[in-house]
């Protein structure tokens, strides 16, 4: 099969030839070097040729797509507008990781964290795959707060045995604190600020929020959360030792039974955010 030129990327006055898949670009050393340090060593050890009456850098890449690269040039050169998408994320994570085009690789970590709510399985495995801590800590928040249907999508089964077994293992932790969850424990180390009876005439409506939470079959962690550690304005009905109790004691007991709590990273500025379990990638 014969060569054909790209019809976007084969600039006339470019002096770094590329084909890939028989698609030959024409594109800038420079512009190239700038956007891969990859590139930038491809291209600083090869040598001219003569072609075309003048000598010129030629680089073959094998085992990859002309069209995905394409893209990862159309990303590159100004000329020509491309963004992230679904339908390219995965090929521009890998693209832009094995040819170190730092810009391409933020681009698709900001879309990813972005669309964090709509596929956490796959950005969890994308996180796992190219190392980002961030992301694998947003992604395990909404994985283990609805850890039961998430582990029954087939992608589950993709992710790293290591980090099937700590998701098992924090989700599993969360249902027998759970289940031998009661008021006494929760109030446990309870240091009231002032001397009053608050707190103990409240017992009732904590131990109705616990009734409240055993009555789900497995709530998620982020509604046990609401359920036990908040109260409104009308609840407390003012009382600085009551809003202390369930926004303060709570949330520690809470962290000290089940393990730290967070909201997801996009949503920090709202008091009123899910908080969250989670696992952290190690190393």
């Amino acid at each position: 099969m014969s060569k054909i030129k790209s019809k976007i990327h084969y600039y006339p006055d470019g002096d770094l030839i590329i084909i890939v898949d028989l698609r030959v670009f024409c594109v800038h050393k420079t512009v190239l070097s700038l956007a891969s340090t990859v590139f930038k060593d491809m291209i600083s050890n090869a040598s001219p040729t003569p072609i075309d009456d003048q000598l010129i850098i030629e680089i073959t890449i094998n085992d990859e797509s002309a069209k995905d690269f394409e893209e990862v040039l159309s990303f590159i050169y100004p000329s020509v507008y491309i963004t992230i998408n679904w339908d390219n994320l995965v090929e521009m994570f890998r693209l832009s990781d094995k040819f170190k085009m730092q810009v391409i690789f933020m681009s698709a970590k900001t879309f990813a964290m972005e669309k964090l709510q709509e596929n956490p399985l796959l950005f969890l495995s994308l996180s796992e795959k190219y190392r980002l801590k961030k992301l694998f800590k947003e992604a395990s928040k909404l994985i283990i707060d609805d850890f039961i249907e998430y582990k029954e999508e087939p992608s589950f089964q993709k992710l790293s045995n290591e980090t099937i077994l700590a998701l098992y293992k924090k989700h599993h932790e969360y249902v027998l604190n759970l289940h031998h969850l009661d008021v006494e424990d929760l109030k446990r180390d309870y240091t009231p600020t002032i001397k009053c009876n608050c707190v103990t005439d409240e017992t009732d409506k904590l131990f109705k929020r616990l009734k409240k939470i055993k009555r789900f079959e497995t709530p998620t962690p982020s509604k046990t959360y609401k359920i036990l550690c908040t109260i409104s304005d009308q609840e407390s009905k003012g009382f600085s030792c009551i809003i202390n109790f369930f926004n303060v004691h709570l949330p520690n007991r809470f962290k000290e039974i089940f393990g730290k709590v967070e909201s997801l990273d996009s949503e920090r500025s709202n008091d009123n955010a899910n908080r969250y379990l989670f696992i952290e990638m190690e190393g």
